[in-house]
């Protein structure tokens, strides 16, 4: 009887390996759930990231990593689905470590990221290739296929702001009178940058819109920067 059950459970595991053989990671999708939320000081939160076959629904990997994750999305010439880190930075809550999940399942950090980079918004371009980050003071590029950080540029400033729940701080605060740039008030944190600032208007070319931003709004007169990516890393 111990021996049968022994076979059971060699050819159940067998099974799950032959698939996982079959899935392939362009056959799945993957869930983030913010299980832990950050506490200033104390705690940075953690993620459950899921790898689930679209065929069927059935989980493949998972992963319980520290810190606020965010999926950038999946780059189909390297077979890999690109995650980054929110983490506290002292008052701030920034995007701070990069990783991969590759073809095996395999969750493996980036090596491109330095000590002290750090990001308020990612702009990733259509297939992925690479992915545009905004800092304090320089938009970096990382390229997703060779695993290759570069500065391409100043940063714009923030997106403008809602008026019922930041203006007033912004006022009190005292920075309504100085530059609106990242890390005032209501622009510390993770965002979402708004459209037409950062663009990939072709597979390796960035375009960075510059104004005379405010948190009320954008400037109507633009001034733009043209990085071809191609060169940058080379």
């Amino acid at each position: 009887m111990k021996f049968k059950i022994f076979l059971l459970v060699i050819n159940i595991f067998l099974l799950s390996l032959n698939f996982i053989a079959e899935a392939g990671i362009g056959d799945t999708y993957i869930e983030v759930f913010v299980t832990e939320r950050p506490v200033y000081d104390k705690s940075f939160g953690e993620t459950l990231i899921e790898v689930v076959s679209e065929k069927d629904g059935q989980l493949i990997e998972s992963f319980e990593l520290e810190g606020v994750w965010h999926e950038m999305g999946y780059a189909p010439e390297k077979k890999r689905y690109v995650l980054a880190g929110e983490f506290q930075t002292g008052a701030w809550s920034t995007l701070k470590e990069l990783a991969y999940i590759d073809e095996e399942f395999v969750l493996k950090y980036s090596k491109a990221v330095p000590e002290h980079w750090m990001a308020f918004a990612a702009i990733p371009s259509s297939n992925l290739k690479y992915i545009a980050f905004v800092g304090q003071e320089d938009v970096t590029v990382l390229n997703v296929e060779t695993d290759t950080l570069r500065v391409a540029g100043r940063s714009p400033a923030p997106p403008p702001v809602d008026k019922n729940l930041c203006w007033d701080g912004i006022k009190i605060s005292g920075q309504a009178a100085v530059r609106w740039e990242w890390g005032n008030f209501c622009a510390d944190g993770y965002t979402e940058m708004d459209k037409g600032i950062i663009t990939f208007p072709s597979e390796d070319v960035l375009l960075i819109s510059y104004g005379r931003d405010t948190y009320k709004k954008r400037a109507a007169k633009r001034t733009y920067k043209k990085i071809n990516l191609k060169k940058l890393f080379q």
